[in-house]
């Protein structure tokens, strides 16, 4: 891993999960020191992280941690909902029994998980497991959505995913979704997708009072 992408994943994994206090303003001078490296490849990190909707580069003031809004939080979902469906649409059909066997291998790892209470690891086998749903239809564009949406919202997916019950519950509903996408059932499939992202979208609205 060079420079720029170190940089760029050690400030994008302490901004995720709230490391930085939100409108706090920070610089290129501090983060260089607190990662031990020049200003430069932490300044192309920043520019790449700026892009990505995680903070604004003010010039002659500093950097700002964004602060997620509402109408930005419900762009999101929307959007996210739009792709994934797409995808699943896309790639139900495309799907073997190998795949099968190897998402339920993926249910019984966020299991352990949830076993031993490893949230952050649940977290990283949930993404993996709906992009691998997807995984024959080859559109990174879209991947990249997928992947900035569960960025942008983990801190507050790690909160959500850590109430008693949680991990239960939507281990019950990938086993459930997966159920689906082998019977090549898309009705249920989709109805199953928008409302599991309709109800983590009340959730974190009540953060906005909105829910």
């Amino acid at each position: 891993m060079n420079k720029v992408d170190s940089a760029y994943s050690q400030i994008k994994s302490k901004l995720m999960q709230l490391g930085f206090s939100e409108d706090l303003e920070i610089s290129e001078t501090m983060l260089a020191d607190e990662l031990s490296m020049s200003r430069t490849p932490v300044r192309a990190a920043l520019q790449a992280l700026e892009r990505e909707g995680f903070l604004r580069i003010l010039p002659k003031r500093g950097i700002l941690v964004n602060k997620m809004s509402y109408e930005e939080a419900s762009q999101l979902f929307e959007i996210r909902t739009l792709v994934e469906t797409h995808m699943m649409n896309q790639s139900v059909f495309l799907l073997h029994e190998e795949d099968f066997a190897h998402l339920s291998g993926m249910i019984a790892q966020q299991r352990e998980c949830g076993d031993r209470s490893d949230y952050q690891g649940f977290l990283e086998n949930d993404s993996a497991f709906h992009l691998y749903c997807y995984r024959h239809h080859q559109n990174k564009y879209m991947t990249e959505i997928i992947k900035l949406f569960r960025e942008r919202f983990y801190a507050e997916r790690l909160r959500t995913i850590s109430e008693p019950g949680r991990i239960d519950k939507a281990i019950m509903e990938h086993a459930l979704f997966v159920e689906h996408l082998r019977n090549r059932d898309l009705v249920s499939a989709t109805t199953l997708l928008v409302s599991h992202m309709d109800r983590l979208r009340r959730t974190i609205g009540k953060k906005f009072g909105t829910a």
